[in-house]
């Protein structure tokens, strides 16, 4: 934090458990406290309950959903690769010698997954993939007259329903 640092990934993973104090070498009771902002919300990485208490402690303002998602996301379930190393995809994990080794969840079932674990409004928690990380990197989130857009359409549960490239609808999910 000392040296700029601003969120991490992987709230709650590998990181020493959540506590009410620490030894007092340390400079808080876990860095789960300092940097809780990037959530991977596949119900695997971090447990329902523990989400429902990120988004209390978050809230619509400064949350951001991650997926962690590796290169076997979207496949059937089988071994894939991840940094040379043998990973297993089965029922949704990812895992190389029985340890989590990033997830396949894609950011619609994140958000579907965060809908159904907090209860949060969608017009809340559509901004934990949207207006959240664009403040937090700089981007521009505004659409240009006249320019073509890149956007996507979801439905009241966060499930995906079409894909826009350029301002041309690319795939339509379920419709």
């Amino acid at each position: 934090m000392a040296a700029g640092a601003v969120s991490a990934t992987h709230t709650y993973n590998a990181m020493r458990p959540l506590d009410h104090r620490g030894p007092e070498s340390w400079a808080s009771p876990s860095p789960t406290i300092a940097f809780m902002q990037n959530l991977i919300c596949d119900g695997i990485h971090v447990a329902p309950e523990t989400v429902r208490l990120w988004w209390k402690a978050k809230g619509a303002q400064r949350g951001i959903l991650v997926t962690d998602a590796m290169s076997a996301t979207g496949m059937p379930d089988g071994e894939y690769q991840l940094g040379g190393f043998p990973v297993q995809v089965a029922n949704g994990r990812a895992t190389a010698r029985g340890v989590l080794a990033g997830s396949v969840l894609t950011q619609d079932r994140a958000l579907s997954n965060f809908l159904q674990f907090t209860g949060a409004p969608l017009e809340q928690a559509i901004r934990l993939l949207t207006a959240n990380p664009a403040q937090m990197t700089g981007t521009n989130t505004q659409v240009a007259v006249g320019a073509p857009a890149d956007m996507v359409a979801i439905d009241p549960n966060g499930r995906l329903i079409a894909t826009i490239l350029e301002g041309r609808l690319t795939a339509a999910h379920g419709l």
